[in-house]
């Protein structure tokens, strides 16, 4: 997955915009743990990471490497989101594959919707409510929130 990712940001590298994602605050909507071996276990809501993201024609492609997901696993995103742009703001909304999630599948790897507006440098990320409206029977049915800082460079 990893070599996908770096191939796709070199291909898109020449002709398309890039800027540097930092993600700096995370929140989880539905609960605020998960239960793991029968123990309750707050969410890490420190979710530090640092990416890269292309644009072009509207499409942002994105890869994010965070050390600690939100099960504190080390966790990479890949995503792809449609852009609209609405004055002084965007909206966007896309899909996004992450690693490191092995409490929730076999294979550690998670597909969720995302949707996202920004404001200048600052985006918010959100999964909400995709497990809650498909993944109601999930024991810890946990959409997140996400702040990030973006940057052109």
């Amino acid at each position: 997955m990893k070599t996908l990712i770096i191939l796709m940001m070199l291909s898109f590298s020449v002709s398309a915009e890039t800027r540097l994602i930092i993600p700096f605050l995370t929140t989880h909507i539905g609960t605020d743990s998960y239960n793991e071996d029968d123990i309750d276990k707050p969410f890490n809501e420190n979710n530090y990471g640092l990416g890269v993201e292309l644009e072009k024609d509207n499409l942002l492609y994105s890869a994010v490497y965070f050390a600690n997901n939100s099960y504190y696993n080390r966790s990479l995103y890949a995503s792809i989101s449609k852009e609209h742009h609405i004055k002084e703001f965007s909206l966007s909304y896309g899909v996004a594959v992450a690693t490191g999630y092995d409490y929730l599948t076999s294979s550690g790897v998670v597909f969720t919707p995302v949707f996202a507006i920004k404001l200048g440098n600052i985006r918010i990320v959100t999964s909400y409510p995709f497990s809650h409206t498909f993944h109601p029977e999930n024991i810890d049915p946990a959409d997140f929130v996400n702040v990030q800082a973006v940057i052109g460079f």
